[in-house]
């Protein structure tokens, strides 16, 4: 049942009642740390839904990135336009074999998510660095007057909030025809990414000749993309599949932390503070929830502040 969207009465709504917003109105409220955390917090137990603007008369799409980041569950798109949006919307909905229904993750179901502040949630979801090397093309269609312009690779990270969007360009490739090689120039082709939020960011590919023009693109999942050499089948602009064009890609998987900015850790460190890191997480969760629902005592909440303040010291300490 759609209601008009009233911040004081968030908690007082019932699970069947939902909201409308127009793509103006988020825009707007995402410039504001109060609106958007309240939208944010809406999101947890309610149904929002947001819808291009009446302005929008060439059917253009807006980024569906930021509602995504914010947790609104129905991002509405014009699909008659084969667009980076409409991309992007495909390349969500990928997720869960492709059945248009994908769960939103853990972290965005907690009271106090915040998509613009990565420190709300320095233990979940846990950060990593993706880094891709591009290898070859095969079978790619070659554009009409073509004459060993050359094609190269255009990489980017799509995020969410603070987590900004990277792009990187390959080298070009002049001599590979329809096989297009970029092997040998491993410097040029290798790019890496730092992903805040696995669940919610995308990594595009995008085939393109010399004068600009795209032949093949593919938006993938970050927490889809396995390691090791892999073959990333491309799509046209409308998300639909080249029959056997695609690129050959090595993917290197690391977590982001400072023994792997670092080295200079061993193993069992890196474990140990793993195992620090679940434990104030979970205490962290824990004296939050109490202090909402006042579940514990004054003594028995600052005994918890006490041995958190441990956990997090101890951590220090490993990183030091």
């Amino acid at each position: 049942v759609p209601k008009p969207f009233i911040p004081s009465k968030i908690d007082d709504m019932k699970p069947y009642e939902m909201c409308s917003f127009t793509e103006l109105t988020i825009e707007k409220w995402s410039k504001t740390v109060t609106d958007y955390q309240n939208l944010c917090y809406f999101s947890i137990n309610q149904i929002a839904r947001m819808y291009p603007s009446w302005k929008r008369m060439d059917s253009f799409n807006y980024q569906p990135m930021m509602p995504w980041g914010y947790g609104i569950q129905m991002v509405a798109l014009n699909f008659q336009m084969p667009d980076l949006p409409m991309q992007l919307n495909h390349g969500m909905f990928t997720r869960n074999h492709k059945t248009g229904y994908v769960l939103k993750p853990s972290f965005q179901r907690k009271d106090d998510y915040d998509p613009n502040d990565s420190g709300t949630y320095v233990f979940d979801p846990n950060p990593i660095i993706v880094t891709i090397r591009l290898w070859s093309g095969r079978l790619i269609g070659l554009p009409k007057g073509w004459n060993k312009a050359g094609f190269h690779v255009v990489v980017t990270k799509h995020g969410v909030g603070k987590s900004v969007t990277e792009q990187h360009r390959s080298a070009i490739d002049r001599t590979g025809g329809i096989t297009p090689k970029w092997y040998k120039e491993s410097g040029a082709n290798t790019f890496r990414f730092k992903v805040q939020y696995p669940q919610l960011e995308m990594i595009q590919f995008e085939l393109r000749s010399s004068n600009g023009d795209v032949h093949g693109q593919r938006c993938v999942p970050v927490d889809y993309i396995r390691k090791g050499f892999r073959s990333v089948l491309l799509h046209n602009s409308f998300s639909e599949e080249h029959e056997l064009a695609c690129l050959l890609v090595h993917v290197r998987i690391e977590p982001s932390t400072p023994a792997h900015q670092t080295c200079s850790f061993g193993e069992m460190n890196i474990m140990k503070d793993s195992q620090l890191q679940k434990k104030a997480s979970d205490l962290a969760n824990e004296i939050h929830c109490s202090v909402k629902y006042r579940q514990l005592s004054e003594a028995e909440l600052q005994s918890q502040q006490e041995t958190l303040e441990g956990y997090l010291a101890e951590m220090y300490k490993l990183k030091a």
